[in-house]
């Protein structure tokens, strides 16, 4: 079975010139690829520029400004088709423009021209409008949600995906999955059931890249956040946190890797160097060595508002550093994931409850980060990879 699948490159796999981030939509895919079961994914990326090149097990097909204007005049005929389809998607959603849109369908196209899948893999609610935006062909859609969106209020736009979100369960999908079963529940309970399987298989973790050092390592950070940068995910609500507990003698390190809003990133570098705080900013860090830097940290951080999954949790305790995060989040409703071995819970997202969270830390005490690490091994993509594959085989053969 042939699977095509739209979505993003890591940054670091293959020394390719992109610029995607995401590494969740590679991975699941890379890891249906190694484990060789008879479905073989391609990826259509986004942000991969040239035809075609193969990044470890998978194989991937970008574009180009020529590579599009020729397939567009090869398929000349089908231009009306797919700007009709991007105006429609483009004004149904209201959150991306007509020519995004049309490039893309574009692109879509003269991948399926390429490839000649059995089965289409549409990432997030924006793109599941693609499933009704297909030249001429039945191909049968399965759709992967990341989130809630329509009712988290610390998302741009949120009142807008909630009517976005509500539309897509109409489409005609073999099957849906979830990344965690909180958010698969819920959209139940808000929206209503698609007319196709929802399946929750909850994101997770690259073992090539997330495990735990061969030896014990000093640690230089007391904390660390890998992120993007924004008030949602909190990095300044710990570094206030921090100044309340240096007013009180106590002095930790923080490491914050990652970049993003650029004014609310400029205040609070501003802001820990105004109160003197032991806070350092890394703008970027290789994707396949941010272990290094886990294990170099005694805690990873990340008070986020809100989080569709919150991967970066489940990878810094596979690489054998524990976590810190509010107890509203999904993934803590996630069966055997977050212990009290790899894990401790704030109230909510509040300086208040950070600043008592790690006011009761021994940040001197050692744990066994084996133990850490171990205690999510079920969790690594290769036993997810095996429930995607009967998932597929299941409804798609």
């Amino acid at each position: 079975m042939k699977v095509l699948a739209l979505g993003y490159l890591p940054k670091w796999r293959g020394g390719l010139q992109t610029t995607g981030l995401a590494t969740g939509i590679f991975d699941l895919h890379d890891t249906v690829n190694e484990l060789n079961h008879g479905i073989d994914v391609t990826l259509v990326a986004t942000d991969v520029f040239r035809d075609e090149a193969v990044v470890e097990h998978t194989k991937v097909v970008g574009w180009s400004k020529w590579l599009l204007v020729n397939h567009s005049i090869k398929r000349f005929y089908r231009l009306p088709f797919f700007l009709t389809k991007a105006i429609w998607i483009s004004r149904r959603t209201k959150l991306i423009s007509v020519l995004d849109t049309f490039s893309k369908l574009v692109m879509l196209d003269r991948a399926i021209d390429k490839v000649n899948p059995d089965v289409l893999h549409l990432h997030g609610a924006i793109y599941a409008y693609f499933t009704n935006a297909l030249w001429r062909n039945k191909l049968p859609v399965v759709l992967r949600l990341h989130g809630l969106n329509g009712f988290d209020e610390t998302i741009n736009n949120y009142d807008r995906y909630r009517v976005i979100e509500k539309e897509i369960i109409s489409f005609n999908y073999k099957f849906v999955t979830f990344v965690t079963n909180a958010i698969c529940e819920n959209w139940k309970l808000k929206y209503g059931s698609f007319k196709c399987p929802m399946i929750p298989i909850v994101n997770g973790f690259n073992g090539n890249v997330f495990y735990p050092p061969a030896n014990k390592i000093e640690k230089k950070y007391d904390l660390i956040t890998i992120s993007g940068i924004s008030d949602r995910k909190g990095q300044g609500r710990v570094i206030d946190a921090l100044k309340l507990l240096k007013d009180e003698g106590i002095d930790l390190s923080y490491l914050v890797v990652g970049n993003g809003d650029v004014d609310y990133t400029a205040e609070i570098m501003a802001k820990a160097k105004a109160d003197g705080l032991k806070v350092d900013f890394m703008d970027y860090y290789p994707q396949d060595k941010l272990s290094e830097l886990l294990w170099k940290s005694k805690w990873f951080i990340q008070p986020s508002a809100s989080e569709g999954f919150g991967k970066t949790y489940v990878e810094s305790i596979a690489a054998g550093t524990p976590v810190i995060l509010p107890k509203h989040l999904p993934i803590v409703q996630e069966k055997g994931l977050l212990t009290p071995i790899n894990c401790l819970l704030t109230k909510d997202e509040s300086v208040e409850s950070i600043y008592n969270c790690l006011k009761e830390i021994d940040f001197d005490s050692c744990y066994d980060f084996r133990v850490v690490a171990n205690s999510i091994a079920r969790f690594s993509w290769a036993g997810l990879g095996e429930s995607y594959i009967s998932v597929y085989k299941k409804y798609c053969q």
